[in-house]
């Protein structure tokens, strides 16, 4: 961000990769920021932290390949509406790297 600041930008938006938990992406830039900065909410981190995927980027288990029942397909949508009511500017949704089913 230092050097995106002396090339005059002024707002960082983490839109590829976004995150599952906005306040801990929040609080890790909290008082290192330069910039204004913001993220989004997106669905590939959340399915994973839901569906207990063992990936640290992609998913590589469940939720890479499995349907998500009823009940995870509730906690993603639960996750990602508490995500943008904490500042998330919007949802990403990565359903090229998900090919299980409803795999929001």
């Amino acid at each position: 961000m230092k050097f995106q600041a002396h090339d005059g930008v002024t707002t960082s938006l983490e839109l590829e990769a976004g995150t599952a938990d906005v306040d801990q992406w929040y609080a890790r830039r909290e008082g290192n920021r330069s910039l204004t900065s913001a993220c989004r909410s997106v669905t590939i981190p959340v399915r994973m932290k839901v569906m207990k995927d063992a990936g640290t980027f992609l998913p590589v288990g469940d939720a890479a390949h499995r349907q998500a029942t009823p009940a995870e397909l509730q906690q993603i949508d639960d996750d990602i509406e508490k995500g943008l009511r904490r500042g998330a500017l919007a949802v990403g949704m990565g359903i090229n790297y998900t090919a299980g089913r409803h795999a929001r």
